[in-house]
């Protein structure tokens, strides 16, 4: 069977792109980069820890696997505001053989530019984000793990403890963030 050939319609003529208008923005497709600051790295953990704290009274069973995921992608991103506030690039931060979302490699680097000396971090906390690092990395948290779904996990950070180093870390921080944002 022949296809008939289609006759090209005139274009019609579009109108000059207008200006934006004032405090608007304009994206245009393109290759570009955005490049978010410490500041909007700590916006967004607060907004993961807020979350988190919207599930506490609902969280049972494997729904909880979220509340642990926000908690840990809102510690992520609060020790990747500090380490942008000392000068490691996002470049390096995004680097997933490194550091990506291998949270203890991102804290042993923040520790490293002397998180220790801004924010105070209890054993018990710093022992809760250990614990669990390794299956947010592994994404067990926001993924269906068959595996452990079968054999059972080593268990679970404790809960209280994740969201008291995710909030001091927020608090912490906020001075530092709030600082360089006016260097």
């Amino acid at each position: 069977m022949r296809r008939a050939k289609s006759k090209e319609q005139p274009q019609e003529e579009t109108a000059p792109p207008k200006e934006p208008d004032s405090g608007s923005v304009e994206v245009r497709p393109g290759t570009g980069r955005v490049y978010m600051t410490p500041f909007g790295f700590h916006r967004f953990a607060i907004d993961f820890l807020d979350a988190s704290r919207a599930l506490l009274p609902h969280t049972s069973g494997r729904a909880r696997s979220v509340k642990y995921f926000l908690l840990y992608k809102s510690i992520e991103l609060s020790l990747k505001a500090f380490l942008l506030t000392r000068g490691i690039s996002l470049e390096l931060l995004a680097n997933t053989r490194k550091y990506g979302h291998r949270i203890l490699n991102v804290l042993d680097l923040a520790q490293e530019k002397g998180l220790d000396n801004v924010v105070h971090l209890s054993d018990e906390q710093l022992s809760a984000v250990r614990f669990g690092a390794e299956y947010y990395f592994r994404r067990t948290f926001d993924y269906f793990d068959f595996i452990e779904a079968v054999t059972g996990s080593k268990g679970d950070p404790d809960v209280h403890a994740l969201e008291g180093a995710a909030s001091a870390l927020i608090e912490g921080l906020r001075e530092v963030i709030h600082e360089d944002q006016t260097d």
